[in-house]
């Protein structure tokens, strides 16, 4: 059984390890590269729109400081993984959400949202959405889910795990 976690809680501490152990393959995106390439890339556009041009030229400055440095990393990751590995450009994952966001959703429930999708379409086996108890990106990510959830033909369990014992609590 290959799982997807793709979350984003630091203090998950060893659950990458304990889903390991259980016999799942577990890949973590790069979070913080793809979250600024996209939120740079989704701001950058509506400043633009706005005729708001200094911030427009600052999105696109840190997009193209966080390219350069994700990109000869990106360079290094298999082949036969590096669809599950390496995030799509910002425009794609922006796509891969369109339907299921609105124009101000947050970006990190973007990102997740997109995730999914892209893991999905990657040939994952299934996603496990791991939320934080109290994590309210993690609560909307977990309702927008459900909605499109017949639209992806792999399992999506949600697990409500309580960050400070790492157990999940009952129905999660």
């Amino acid at each position: 059984l290959d799982v997807v976690f793709d979350r984003h809680h630091r203090r998950f501490g060893d659950l990458f390890h304990r889903l390991e152990a259980m016999g799942c393959q577990v890949w973590p995106h790069p979070y913080l590269g793809g979250l600024i390439d996209l939120g740079s890339f989704r701001h950058g556009h509506r400043y633009a729109r706005r005729g708001i041009f200094g911030a427009t030229l600052l999105e696109g400055i840190l997009y193209a400081a966080t390219a350069a440095l994700t990109k000869p990393l990106q360079a290094t990751v298999p082949a036969e993984i590096h669809d599950l590995c390496v995030e799509p450009d910002p425009k794609a994952m922006a796509r891969l959400a369109e339907g299921h966001v609105g124009p101000r959703t947050n970006n990190l429930v973007v990102e997740n949202v997109a995730k999914v999708i892209h893991y999905a379409r990657s040939g994952a086996h299934g996603v496990i959405n791991a939320v934080g108890v109290g994590c309210m990106v993690g609560v909307v990510t977990d309702g927008m889910l459900r909605a499109f959830r017949s639209e992806i033909d792999i399992p999506l369990v949600d697990g409500i795990i309580d960050v400070d014992t790492m157990l999940p609590l009952p129905g999660g």
